[in-house]
Parts: C-alpha cells; sequence; structure tokens
C-alpha cells in the first residue's frame, strides 16, 4: 500500500499543479489582455505608449506622459481551441473505456478579462496611478469521460491585481516610477479517481472517483519603471514587474459513485484519495519589458517590445497534504520565456487612427512534450485596431488578434502503469479587446 500511495502521489500532484500550467494567450499563464489598444498592435510599445490610462500597468514611468486625469475601462474576450488525438493506459495497463467521439474532451476555455485604469497628475513632477486587472489566468476542460479524465477534467485560475503606482519626472526627457501590486489568486483542478489503481481492472468510467482541487491566496509584489524621451519623435519605456508571492491553500474533496465497491472506495481513501486540505509555495514569476516608440511622420509611427519572463526560476513547488499523501515536492521544466514585437500607427485624420502589429512568443514548457493539463506552444501573433476620437474627452479602441501555435505531442505518466499519448494540432486563438477612454480635468 505505500508503494500506491507514492504512485498516486504523482497524480495527485499532477492534478493540483496543472492550474499553474501554461495559458493560450501569451507565453505561460501570462494574460495580456488588461489592455485592448495595444492589442491592435500586438502588444508593441507596450512599456512607453502613454496616450491612455493602461500605462500605468505597463510601466508606471511613462504615466507622465499624461498631463490630465484619465480612465480607462477594458474588456477583451480570448476564444481559443485545439485538437488532440491519442490513447491512454489505465494503472493496470489497459487501453480505458471512453466515450468513441471523444479525442482528447472539449476546447479551451473561453477567457474573458475586464480591467480599470486609473491615472492623475499631481502638481508638476507627480503623478499617481491605479489599477485592477488579471495578469494571470487560463483554463482548459474536458470530458468526463474521456481519454485523459485521469489526469484532468477541469482546470481553471483566475489572478485578480490591484496596483497603485507613482510617477516622478526627474527632467524634461527623463522620469521613474514604482508601483505595489496586492494580488488574489483562485484556481480549481478537478480530475477522475482510477479504481484499477487498487484493484485488477478497469471498472469503466461510470466507476470513477470525481476529485475536486479549489485553492486562493493573496500575494504580494511590485513594479518599477523608467521613461526617457529622446527627442520630440524617439521615446524609450524599461519596466519590471517583480514575481508574487502565493501560498495558496484549499480543500481537496473527492466523491465516489455508489456502483463502486465499498472495498474498492476504502483502498483509495486509506491511499490518499480522500477529503483533507492542501496547501502550496507558488511564485508567479517576474516579467522585463523594453518599449521603443518612433515616430517617422505626421502620420506614421512604429514601435518594438521586447519582454522576457522569468519562469525557469519557480521549477520546484512543495505540496503540503492533510492526508496520506503528506509533503510532496514536483519540480518542472520550465524555462524562460521571450516576447518580440513589432508595430506601428497610422493617423487617417483627427477622428481615426489604425494599428498593426505582429509578435512572436516562445514558451516555457518543452515544445516538443506537452502535459494534458493545457497545451502550450510557441506562438506566433497578427493583430489589427483602430481608435475613433469622440470628442476632446472620450476615445474608443477596438482590436482583434489571431494567434496560431505551433502542434506538439503529449507524453504524460501516472500511478502505476497510467499513461496518455497523443498529439495536439489546430491550435490557435482568436481575441477580441474593446477599450473606452476618458481624460478630463
Amino acid at each position: 500500500m505505500e508503494n500506491i500511495g507514492r504512485s498516486i502521489t504523482k497524480v495527485n500532484l499532477m492534478a493540483v499543479f496543472c492550474f499553474m500550467s501554461s495559458c493560450i494567450y501569451a507565453a505561460g499563464s501570462q494574460s495580456l489582455e488588461q489592455d485592448a489598444s495595444d492589442l491592435g498592435r500586438a502588444y508593441a510599445g507596450g512599456a512607453i505608449t502613454g496616450d491612455n490610462a493602461v500605462i500605468e500597468f505597463d510601466n508606471p514611468a511613462a504615466m507622465t506622459q499624461l498631463k490630465t486625469s484619465a480612465i480607462s475601462l477594458v474588456t477583451a474576450v480570448a476564444s481559443p481551441h485545439t485538437n488532440f488525438k491519442g490513447s491512454s493506459l489505465n494503472a493496470q495497463g489497459e487501453t480505458i473505456t471512453a466515450k468513441p467521439e471523444d479525442p482528447l474532451g472539449r476546447d479551451l476555455k473561453s477567457f474573458a478579462g475586464v480591467a480599470f485604469h486609473y491615472v492623475q497628475p499631481i502638481k508638476d513632477k507627480f503623478v499617481f496611478g491605479f489599477g485592477i486587472t488579471q495578469p494571470f489566468g487560463g483554463g482548459i476542460k474536458y470530458d468526463t469521460e474521456g481519454i485523459a479524465r485521469y489526469f484532468v477534467t477541469n482546470n481553471s485560475m483566475k489572478t485578480y491585481n490591484f496596483n497603485p503606482s507613482l510617477a516622478y519626472v526627474i527632467t524634461d526627457k527623463f522620469s521613474v516610477g514604482v508601483g505595489a501590486s496586492a494580488q488574489y489568486l483562485r484556481f480549481n483542478v478537478d480530475k477522475k479517481v482510477d479504481p484499477s489503481i487498487v484493484g485488477s481492472s478497469s471498472c469503466g468510467p461510470g466507476y470513477d472517483g470525481n476529485m475536486e482541487n479549489n485553492g486562493s491566496d493573496w500575494g504580494y509584489g511590485y513594479n518599477l519603471g523608467l521613461a526617457y524621451v529622446f527627442s520630440d519623435s524617439t521615446q524609450m519605456g524599461l519596466s519590471y514587474r517583480s514575481a508574487v508571492r502565493h501560498r495558496p491553500s484549499g480543500n481537496v474533496r473527492v466523491d465516489y459513485p455508489d456502483a463502486l465497491l465499498k472495498a474498492y472506495r476504502d483502498a483509495l481513501k486509506n491511499a490518499g484519495f480522500d477529503n483533507g486540505t492542501f496547501s502550496v509555495n507558488l511564485d508567479l514569476p517576474a516579467t522585463y519589458m523594453w518599449s521603443l516608440s518612433q515616430k517617422i511622420n505626421s502620420n506614421w509611427e512604429a514601435m518594438a517590445t521586447i519582454a522576457y519572463t522569468n519562469w525557469s526560476h519557480f521549477s520546484v513547488q512543495t505540496f503540503h497534504y492533510s492526508t496520506q499523501l503528506g509533503d510532496q515536492t514536483f519540480k518542472t521544466k520550465y524555462q524562460d520565456s521571450w516576447r518580440f514585437a513589432l508595430g506601428t500607427d497610422y493617423r487617417i485624420n483627427e477622428k481615426w487612427l489604425v494599428r498593426f502589429g505582429t509578435s512572436y512568443d516562445t514558451s516555457p514548457e518543452n515544445d516538443k512534450v506537452q502535459l494534458a493539463s493545457i497545451p502550450d506552444f510557441n506562438r506566433f501573433w497578427l493583430a489589427c485596431g483602430a481608435n475613433y476620437v469622440f470628442n476632446k474627452s472620450w476615445s474608443l479602441d477596438l482590436a482583434y488578434a489571431h494567434i496560431f501555435l505551433q502542434s506538439g505531442k503529449v507524453i504524460q505518466s501516472g500511478a502505476g502503469a497510467q499513461k496518455l499519448t497523443g498529439f495536439y494540432n489546430d491550435t490557435h486563438a482568436d481575441v477580441l479587446g474593446l477599450q473606452l477612454n476618458w481624460k478630463f480635468s
């Protein structure tokens, strides 16, 4: 029974840990959709384009470009899709019974983001900012009778970040900024329990147990920035968002169907598949961003961004269970990720401005072998957008991006002989953003 418990631990760790897995919208579980205006140029120039209040998130120093109070309200919807064909074995090494039409569950979950940004100049030298954003999030849902059910059936994570910040004008050319983050994290991860772990053969999906893992936590961090004006046409921004330390805790709930023999239920509970609690050390990574903007003439402006996310620093997590599983350490194979973006603005007239952009994200996961929790691959963005000015106070941004992701494999092992193998393809996403801007005295 001790060996069974150790085998089960691997699966349990995978189930709880997959909320940390990568999201389709940006590298890792990062979400960029707190900004719809920069979405139109694939987020090129994000750390220096301070024409509305969303700049308070990407670079507090660049808030000094705003000379009046400003508010931006943002909503964005990302609708991803993927296909997977494969097979799966239970703990006894038998091919599991699954729905005939099931290659692998359902589409990735659509993600709707909402953000609020506020900037307030204070006298001549200081600018105050405040934002409510969702910088990390995403999820996936599989069929509860599908081939991936012993690894994951539901996986979702959301963060809510509250960020006051302050900018200071050192000279006419140079500004600095600093901010603090209070971040609330919430996640849930569900999977099915394989009765064959403690039995001699598969009982079929009607006999599976159901395991739900729900956790939450508040974490804290900070952000820094600088902005430099080389000339009336050339500006540069550099920003840093620190890692946010999270120590989430929550409940593990396990239910078994009446059809499953009591001896099986008791054996699984004794091995660790039982109601209880857990906690884990989890830090969301630090991000560095450099942006440059260059006015070409009165109509055209070009932007570039390089962003780096320190995923590899968080490769070890320790889980503390109240059940027989005890304390366990799980090591990931995350690597640091990069994002390269180029974009441009074209002003048609006083009312209309259009945007275009492209970017390339590298995945923090191994690009050849993925986990079932969610596919994450290197991705390529194509984006466009428009800004309409109603009057000197109000403007509206609308943006769209299509994201292409590489194909890749899943090879994942669990308790006993459990194994999931397959291939992801046709993975892509559509992102639509809307942003209302208000400038006032």
